[in-house]
């Protein structure tokens, strides 16, 4: 399913992670608590997501399959394409997040794009 996720699915697994980046932003680490610490994505005592912790949460809540930890930080190839559509180039998606001037809001926008990208194929 992870792999062959219709595109209605895609774009919800964009939105809510979006909505998970206005949660709360972190950098350098899948999620982090509230004293910073790095967790899982799926953990109870997150409070904030980097770009890919918050789609492989997304993906987790809505697929209702969560990824072995053997095979993290895995994300299907429909993820990445629709990332690289929205930016509009191929860029490393975890050290543009992990940038110092990357703010949150341009997080959440990217991955509101690459919801609407899938959405609507050229």
């Amino acid at each position: 399913m992870l792999e062959k996720a219709d595109t209605n699915l895609q774009a919800k697994v964009f939105m809510r992670a979006a909505e998970l980046i206005d949660q709360g932003h972190c950098k350098l680490a899948p999620a982090r608590t509230t004293e910073g610490r790095a967790v899982l994505p799926q953990s109870p005592h997150a409070v904030s997501w980097c770009l890919t912790g918050s789609l492989e949460l997304a993906l987790s809540e809505l697929s209702g399959e969560r990824l072995p930890d053997s095979q993290r930080p895995f994300l299907p190839q429909w993820i990445w394409s629709a990332l690289v559509k929205a930016h509009g180039t191929n860029i490393h998606f975890v050290l543009w997040n992990n940038a110092p001037e990357r703010k949150p809001e341009e997080v959440s926008a990217l991955l509101r794009n690459a919801g609407r990208c899938v959405l609507m194929p050229v």
